[in-house]
């Protein structure tokens, strides 16, 4: 082989070495489905427990940011929902309450259907899109948090 054609050849390996790094380190940077400490069933909580559900939806426009708390309190489950105001403070997204957007109680088909779809949040999957949904689920009892998971899902 000339010796031309020989560098034209070898140029392109470390092309390649360097796209195939980029995208190793690219993929690793997308946050995975992360667990801490325990979770609680919506539809199985108990008298003092609470699971509160963050939400930032992002595409080309200002984000758009939820929270859902759900509680028991006497015998039934209560949904409450906020919307928040999103802003970055060093680097760091940080939501605030900004208005009560609804109060109401919850049925048990609906607590499993919200069972239902934290399990499918939980089944490691291969997506891609431009909108992401970024949920946090802290879980609550007693005032004290227990446990926490984050997932993000696209559409």
């Amino acid at each position: 082989m000339k010796p031309k054609r020989l560098l034209l050849v070898l140029a392109a390996v470390p092309c390649i070495l360097l796209c195939s790094f980029l995208a190793r380190t690219l993929v690793t940077e997308i946050p995975k489905a992360t667990v801490q400490g325990k979770s609680l069933q919506i539809s199985r909580l108990s008298a003092g427990e609470e699971v509160v559900v963050e939400k930032i939806f992002a595409h080309r426009g200002e984000p758009v940011a939820r929270e859902y708390r759900v509680a028991k309190i006497d015998d039934a489950l209560v949904l409450t929902i906020f919307a928040l105001t999103v802003s970055w403070q060093r680097a760091r997204v940080v939501t605030l309450p900004e208005r009560l957007l609804l109060f109401r109680p919850l049925t048990l088909n609906e607590a499993v259907g919200l069972d239902e779809t934290v399990a499918y949040f939980r089944y490691q999957r291969e997506e891609g899109s431009s909108a992401t949904r970024h949920y946090r689920l802290k879980y609550f009892r007693f005032g004290e948090k227990i446990g926490e998971e984050f997932f993000e899902a696209f559409t």
